[in-house]
């Protein structure tokens, strides 16, 4: 089939199949509400500007370095973007306009291996329920608990395979920063692991305080 995939459009008498040449992206039907692109070479997100029914759209594993040009998707509530085919020292770019345009129906979202160095620009999308930022170059610990805290819907996270996956309060500190956090890298987070980790928590809090006071007077 080449470079051509089958849509298939659901809940249409007869179950009509349309053959789409991905290699023009505009020829897509734009009243499809779901979207399969994987693996197609594709590098830019323009051609997908107006889909204005588009709600659930699957880009995972092709060459598309900045996350833009999707404006006019309104309606969009899940992007998978996970594993661009990038350059190792290159990382996926996050548009900060197409980022707001997004925020209010975007609820599931995959960034996994896309070499991401920061979620800031992430922040507003205060409607998550589920994040993938897996495998990613996010260093800064104390950043990405503050973005974290911020989605205040937020059920799902995954960001193991990070430098921040080094430290040792980190999956605690993800986890206390937001209460309704249900699922921590594909794990329950139950009540106990919540009082294990304020007890962790609060120990290095202690301990942090106690140092500061003895290097104060000694």
């Amino acid at each position: 089939m080449g470079n051509n995939i089958l849509l298939k459009k659901k809940n249409v008498p007869g179950q009509v199949e349309v053959l789409i040449d991905v290699s023009n992206l505009e020829t897509i039907p734009k009243h499809v509400n779901t979207l399969s692109l994987l693996n197609k070479n594709i590098t830019s997100l323009h051609c997908l500007n107006n889909f204005k029914n588009l709600k659930r759209l699957f880009l995972g594993g092709n060459s598309i370095s900045v996350l833009e040009g999707l404006l006019g998707c309104v309606a969009l509530e899940e992007l998978w973007l996970d594993h661009q085919r990038l350059p190792p020292s290159e990382a996926l770019q996050l548009d900060q306009r197409t980022i707001n345009s997004l925020s209010e129906n975007l609820i599931k979202l995959n960034l996994s291996g896309n070499h991401l160095v920061s979620t800031v620009p992430l922040r507003a999308l205060r409607k998550l329920q589920f994040l993938d930022i897996s495998q990613n170059d996010l260093s800064d610990l104390e950043e990405t608990v503050e973005t974290v805290a911020v989605w205040k819907e937020l059920r799902e996270i995954k960001c193991d395979k990070n430098p921040i996956a080094k430290h040792r309060f980190y999956e605690a500190a993800i986890v206390q920063c937001n209460p309704l956090l249900r699922y921590f890298n594909e794990k329950s987070v139950t009540l106990e692991c919540r009082v294990s980790y304020s007890k962790l928590i609060n120990a290095y809090i202690m301990n942090a305080r106690r140092s500061h006071l003895i290097n104060r007077w000694s």
